[in-house]
């Protein structure tokens, strides 16, 4: 291993007491540097790293051998969008709140360098969503998912109705507030919230969930990830927001959006020690008495 890239919240300086140990400790055993540019900006005007020890990431060409994304799973997930198809394997470091995909605390960081370096830990693959436009010229900003796919009304006093087929059949056509497709990964985010099962990252599935949906027969489903998805949307407004891991794009109605499993996956990397369902106990505190 020899070059690190390191990506950030720039909004939690409070809860980054470890950079400046973690970055010595990386310069320490010999490795290249490189954080990205907003992030450095940040880091040396409000923690006063020394620029010295760094170079910065300004473009999307650039190569390394680990990424460490310092934030929560939205930061986690910016993270996953700017690496895309690149390979690189990813270390999610949680200043943030309740972390599924950040999950390895400041404390853990400063010892797991050592780790790290040696390459004493694990790499989970994740299966994302790619999506593409349909029936009109509109093109999608954002056609990776490594969460999930939110339908969303714009009209805030209407439901909308998303009609979703299966591989060419129709499945449903869903009245609600809005329609969940998510990954394994996005089923301990969204969708968990809007009802949906929780699964585990290895399982090669899809989930739809509705959204706050207006008949108590409109369940969630799980579906293979070898599937073909479409969905039309109709709303009063005659358009509609297209959530890819948060990031919204209006789109007219007259557009349908096709959903399968994306022609490359994401790396995480974990201690070895670490599970699932060691995280899942911990972050949804399962066999916790908390009377």
């Amino acid at each position: 291993m020899q070059k690190v890239l390191i990506f950030g919240n720039s909004f939690r300086v409070n809860r980054l007491p470890q950079m400046k140990q973690m970055l010595t400790q990386l310069k320490q055993h010999g490795l290249d540097i490189a954080i990205d540019q907003q992030f450095a900006q940040f880091l040396v005007k409000e923690i006063g790293i020394d620029p010295t020890m760094f170079h910065t990431i300004d473009s999307e060409d650039f190569t390394g051998d680990i990424a460490f994304s310092l934030g929560g799973d939205g930061t986690f997930l910016n993270t996953a969008a700017r690496i895309g198809a690149k390979g690189i394997p990813i270390l999610g470091i949680n200043t943030g709140h309740l972390g599924f995909l950040a999950d390895i605390t400041n404390d853990e960081a400063a010892t797991f360098v050592d780790d790290i370096v040696n390459e004493r830990f694990k790499i989970e693959q994740r299966t994302l969503l790619e999506a593409r436009a349909k029936n009109n010229n509109e093109r999608l900003n954002f056609p990776f998912a490594l969460n999930e796919l939110a339908i969303l009304r714009q009209d805030l006093s209407s439901m909308i109705s998303v009609t979703a087929k299966v591989n060419g059949e129709v499945l449903n056509t869903y009245k609600a507030d809005g329609l969940l497709i998510a990954t394994p990964t996005g089923s301990t985010a969204y969708t968990m919230s809007a009802g949906g099962p929780i699964t585990t990252p290895d399982t090669p599935v899809f989930v739809i969930a509705p959204i706050a949906p207006h008949s108590l027969t409109m369940r969630p489903i799980v579906l293979r990830d070898d599937c073909e998805i479409e969905l039309t949307t109709e709303s009063r407004s005659q358009s509609y927001l297209a959530a890819f891991d948060g990031r919204s794009q209006v789109l007219d109605c007259k557009t349908s959006i096709v959903l399968k499993k994306a022609y490359y996956r994401i790396n995480i990397v974990r201690p070895k020690d670490h599970t699932f369902f060691n995280t899942l106990k911990t972050k949804l505190m399962w066999g916790a008495d908390n009377r």
